[in-house]
């Protein structure tokens, strides 16, 4: 009963983390496509960034069908491409 108690508890806490974290993730998104219409880019770079915006949006939305283990991993996986875009736009 208590690995029950203990495994659910970390199950729950898993779950809550991961949730946060598409969260965050969304978030930041959504902060990308705002920098994005303000930037002087010309607009096959948006479209570009756009693109691979909407690509990164259909993972997350695969991803939450998946194992917790492999949510993490797509999450992280996520994340870089985050930082990768996060990086383009800055220069």
């Amino acid at each position: 009963m208590k690995n029950f108690i203990l495994g659910f508890m970390a199950g729950a806490l898993a779950g809550y983390i991961l949730y946060q974290n598409k969260e965050k993730i969304k978030n930041k998104l959504v902060e990308i496509e705002l920098k994005i219409e303000n930037l002087e880019l010309k607009e096959n770079v948006k479209q570009k960034i756009s693109a691979i915006i909407q690509s990164v949006k259909q993972t997350i939305k695969k991803a939450e069908e998946e194992t917790v283990e492999n949510q993490e991993k797509i999450l992280k996986v996520v994340e870089k491409q985050i930082k990768q875009l996060e990086e383009i736009i800055q220069r």
